[in-house]
């Protein structure tokens, strides 16, 4: 599975994906530069969706060199089955589960 979503967020075809393609390809060139302004009334808010994509895309990266290979793209699609993403996986589950936003 992360073979072929790799591929198709590796624009440039060097095996790797920045943090720049994934965006791009993922949420549109508009997100690239985190420039997105909030919504008009209606729209969607991917901000969120942003944020957290991007604490998953550091904690992915292994080897901090700012770009996923394929193996790193399986933590940061699966981050509960890899021992240094885990706690994303946690920290969203409870996040989503506090309806009330206090943090408990």
């Amino acid at each position: 599975m992360q073979g072929g979503l790799h591929e198709g967020n590796d624009v440039n075809h060097d095996g790797f994906v920045s943090w720049k393609e994934f965006v791009a390809t993922t949420y549109g060139l508009g997100f690239v530069d985190n420039e997105q302004k909030a919504p008009k009334s209606g729209d969607f808010d991917y901000r969120e969706l942003i944020l957290r994509d991007y604490n998953k895309f550091i904690s992915a990266d292994a080897n901090g060199d700012q770009f996923l290979s394929v193996e790193e793209m399986g933590a940061f699609v699966h981050p509960e089955e890899f021992h240094h993403t885990r706690h994303l996986a946690i920290e969203e589950s409870m996040a989503d589960l506090d309806r009330n936003k206090d943090g408990k």
